[in-house]
């Protein structure tokens, strides 16, 4: 799993988060995969993490084989029902486990990689229909395995960009085929901080400035990570409609040989076409 991590202090600096699985390990007579990560440009995942299985449809996690484990994603659910899960929220080693409280709005399904896969489509359980959050199954969450909802104000974004196994890739968030990683360990100020996305939240036209950068690909995707629009663009600002787009969060990406961001966007109010 690539994880994009967007500092919010930092206004400029990002990561990529990379976790994957190391040997079983038995807690109190239950098998658990041990859960490794690696940030700072290490491909390869090696610090240990905490621990994981599945059972069911379900997902559970702890982060110590002393501390009690938590459900992080339950694919049974039906459509309006109501769940309690945790998810991971911070770096190590002052991460945590956060309860978040949801509802499923809908259920469909959707082709990853040749695979059609169920997506769970989620709200906070006083913002029905508000769509803030989505898991695919045999995926997790668009926001990270471990980071299942990204709807925090005042805290690091997460965004799942793709994921791999045995060489295979069974997700791509930009759908390039080549599982897109972002420069690591470093502070992208040089390349992304003249990039600006605005107004957010929106309830209709919103406006991209690159900084004049150069030629630049822009795509908005949904909490499915399926591109919904895609268009280059040559001006160095420019101006995207999403009043036809149903309310809730949507992911802006722009791309060019200098640049690479994504941007998580709230849309509010208008009509519904999508």
């Amino acid at each position: 799993w690539y994880n994009h991590i967007h500092y919010y202090m930092s206004m400029g600096q990002v990561n990529t988060e990379v976790i994957g699985f190391g040997t079983d390990t038995t807690i109190s007579d239950t098998i658990y995969a041990e859960v490794l990560r690696a940030t700072g440009g290490v491909e390869t995942p090696h610090q240990q993490y905490g621990y994981l299985r599945v059972k069911n449809g379900q997902v559970f996690y702890r982060t110590d084989p002393e501390e009690p484990e938590r459900i992080l994603y339950d694919f049974t659910i039906s459509e309006h029902e109501t769940i309690h899960v945790y998810g991971l929220t911070g770096e190590w080693p002052d991460y945590g486990l956060v309860e978040y409280h949801f509802t499923c709005d809908s259920i469909r399904y959707f082709e990853y990689c040749s695979i059609l896969r169920k997506v769970l489509f989620l709200s906070p359980v006083d913002m029905q229909g508000y769509n803030s959050e989505s898991w695919i199954e045999g995926i997790g969450s668009v926001s990270g395995l471990l980071h299942n909802y990204d709807g925090r104000v005042g805290g690091d974004g997460f965004i799942l960009s793709c994921v791999t196994h045995n060489d295979n890739l069974l997700f791509d968030k930009y759908e390039t085929g080549e599982c897109v990683r972002i420069a690591v360990g470093i502070n992208n100020e040089s390349l992304n901080s003249n990039v600006e996305i605005y107004p957010n939240p929106t309830s209709g036209v919103v406006t991209i400035e690159t900084g004049g950068k150069g030629p630049c690909l822009v795509t908005i995707s949904g909490l499915n990570g399926q591109s919904l629009y895609s268009r280059d663009i040559n001006d160095p600002i420019f101006q995207v409609d999403l009043s036809p787009f149903r309310n809730g969060v949507y992911f802006i990406t722009v791309r060019s040989q200098n640049i690479l961001i994504t941007r998580k966007v709230v849309k509010l109010q208008g009509s519904i076409l999508f």
